[in-house]
C-alpha cells in the first residue's frame, strides 16, 4: 500500500545510515594509518582530512544515486512480471 516515493525513501534512508557509519570509520582509520606511515620518512608531509571528506561525499553520492534508481525500478515494476517467472 505504500507509494513508490515512500519505498524509495525508506530504502535510501536505511542505506544512508550504513554508508555514513562505514565512511566515517574507514576515513578515520585511513587517516590515522597514513599519518603513522608518513612519520617514518625524513621529509614530513601533512595529510589533510579534507581529501577523506571529499572522497566520502563522492562515495555517498554515487551509492545513494544507484540505490535510489534501483529502488525506484523495483517499486514501479509490475508484480505480475516477477510472478510470471516464479
Amino acid at each position: 500500500g505504500a507509494s513508490s516515493q515512500e519505498i524509495v525513501r525508506m530504502l535510501v534512508s536505511s542505506e544512508i545510515k550504513r554508508l555514513l557509519v562505514t565512511t566515517v570509520l574507514s576515513g578515520l582509520l585511513a587517516l590515522w594509518t597514513i599519518q603513522k606511515w608518513l612519520e617514518n620518512y625524513a621529509y614530513r608531509v601533512s595529510v589533510s582530512p579534507w581529501i577523506f571528506i571529499l572522497t566520502g561525499a563522492v562515495i555517498l553520492l554515487i551509492a545513494l544515486s544507484v540505490t535510489a534508481v534501483i529502488s525506484y525500478r523495483a517499486a514501479t515494476a509490475n508484480p505480475v512480471e516477477a510472478l510470471r517467472y516464479e
